[in-house]
C-alpha cells in the first residue's frame, strides 16, 4: 500500500514539473499597459507651437490600420504563427483569420483599428485580446517609434510614439522632477542675475534695453524656465556662465564687435570664430592682455 502511495506522489510530483517546466507562450508574455499617441506635428506649429492643431486638434481622432509591407504586399501584422492561432482563439475567430495574407480580413474589419486621441490611447495587454493584436501591429509599423529617442532618430516619418505606461510614467515624474528644480533655481535669482540669464541664453537673442521692466524681465525668464527647464538648468549651471556675460557685456558697450559669427576686440584682434569659440579664448593665458583690456573698458563705464 505505501509503494502504491510513493508512485501516485512521484507521479503527481513528475507532472508538476512538466508543468512548471512548460514554455510560456509569446503572446501571454505580452502584459502591461502602454500608450500610443501622436507625435507627427502639422503646418498649424510654424504659426503658434501650442496651436491646438499643432499635432492633432483636441477633438480629433486618427485611425491607424496596419501597414502593407513594401515589397510583399503582405499585412505587417507583428504577430508570429504560433501567435496568430492563439489569437484567433482569444477572439472568437475562424483558424488562418489573422493570417498576414487575408487581406480581405483585415480590410473588412476596420472597427478594430486603433482610434487614437490625441492625448494618447491606452493599450492593457491584461485585459484585452484587441489591445494586443493592436499592440502587435503598432509595434510593426515603421510609423510608430517605440520611445521618443527612437522617435528623433528614426530614419521613417515617424508619426506615433509607443510606450509602456510606466515608462511614461517615469518620463512624466523626471519632467516635473526637473521643472521644479528649474523654479526654485529661478526663485532664488535677484533681477540682475535674471538679466545676465537672457544676455547669453541663446547667444543673446533677447535684447534688453534700459527701459525694461522687471515684471518684463521676470516673465521671460520665467516662460523659459517653464518652457524649457532643461536648457535653462544647462546654461546657469555652465562652468563658462560668467564668461559668457562677461563676453556680452564687452559687446553690450562697443568694447566687442560682432561681425557674422566673428567676434574682434576693439583695436581688430579677433578674439573666437564663433560664440563658443570666444568664451574658451578669454580663459586661455595668451589671451589674458585682452581680457585685462576688455575689463578695464567695462569698469569705465560703470
Amino acid at each position: 500500500m505505501a509503494g502504491k502511495e510513493f508512485k501516485a506522489e512521484t507521479e503527481v510530483k513528475s507532472t508538476t514539473e512538466k508543468v512548471a517546466e512548460a514554455p510560456v507562450s509569446d503572446l501571454k508574455k505580452l502584459h502591461g499597459k502602454y500608450v500610443i499617441k501622436p507625435i507627427k506635428s502639422s503646418w498649424l506649429k510654424t504659426i503658434d507651437p501650442k496651436h491646438d492643431g499643432a499635432i492633432v486638434f483636441s477633438k480629433a481622432v486618427h485611425f491607424v490600420s496596419p501597414q502593407r509591407d513594401a515589397v510583399t504586399g503582405l499585412i505587417r501584422t507583428g504577430l508570429t504563427d504560433v501567435m496568430a492561432r492563439e489569437l484567433e482563439v482569444e477572439m472568437n475567430l475562424k483558424p488562418m483569420e489573422l493570417s498576414p495574407y487575408n487581406k480581405e480580413w483585415w480590410a473588412n474589419n476596420f472597427k478594430l483599428y486603433g482610434k487614437i486621441p490625441r492625448e494618447g490611447l491606452v493599450l492593457d495587454l491584461d485585459r484585452s485580446a484587441i489591445d494586443k493584436l493592436l499592440y502587435c501591429y503598432f509595434k510593426a509599423s515603421t510609423n510608430v517609434a517605440l520611445s521618443e529617442n527612437d522617435a528623433i532618430n528614426s530614419p521613417y516619418g515617424i508619426e506615433y510614439v509607443m510606450t509602456s505606461q510606466e515608462v511614461e510614467a517615469k518620463h512624466n515624474n523626471k519632467k516635473i522632477e526637473l521643472k521644479t528644480k528649474a523654479f526654485k533655481k529661478f526663485g532664488e535669482m535677484s533681477l540682475s542675475e535674471q538679466m545676465d540669464f537672457l544676455k547669453v541664453y541663446e547667444e543673446g537673442k533677447y535684447r534688453l534695453t534700459k527701459s525694461a521692466s522687471p515684471e518684463f524681465i521676470n516673465s521671460t525668464v520665467g516662460r523659459i524656465v517653464d518652457e524649457h527647464p532643461d536648457d535653462f538648468l544647462e546654461l546657469v549651471g555652465n562652468a563658462d556662465f560668467k564668461t559668457m556675460i562677461f563676453l556680452q557685456d564687452c559687446v553690450a558697450i562697443g568694447a566687442v564687435r560682432k561681425s557674422g559669427a566673428m567676434y574682434y576686440a576693439l583695436g581688430g584682434d579677433k578674439i573666437g570664430s564663433s560664440f563658443l569659440d570666444a568664451i574658451q579664448n578669454l580663459q586661455k593665458p595668451e589671451y589674458d592682455e585682452v581680457k585685462i583690456s576688455l575689463l578695464a573698458k567695462i569698469k569705465s563705464t560703470q
